[in-house]
């Protein structure tokens, strides 16, 4: 399977991948446009994308950064949710 042409590749979505239900953990994101994504894998500083990509790494890492505090505020809700249940 060829990977799709990111040329002009404009970021659509950038998110952990493990949230996105496809069970990758850590620090692999999808970034996409409307019609095609790209997995990649971001370097635990964040300060390094896959070159062929062509995107501005401190736009994707703000990005990314934005995405894991929405993630972290959900956890942090179903935490308090599960524990007002006791």
């Amino acid at each position: 399977m060829s990977r799709p042409s990111v040329q002009n590749f404009l970021v659509h979505s950038v998110y952990p991948a493990g949230l996105a239900g496809l069970g990758v953990a850590g620090n692999r994101y999808l970034l996409g446009s409307q019609s095609e994504k790209v997995e990649v894998e971001l370097r635990s500083r964040m300060d390094v994308v896959k070159n062929d990509l062509g995107i501005v790494k401190e736009d994707v890492t703000g990005l990314v950064d934005m995405e894991r505090r929405k993630a972290d505020a959900v956890e942090r809700m179903l935490d308090c949710g599960k524990k007002k249940k006791k």
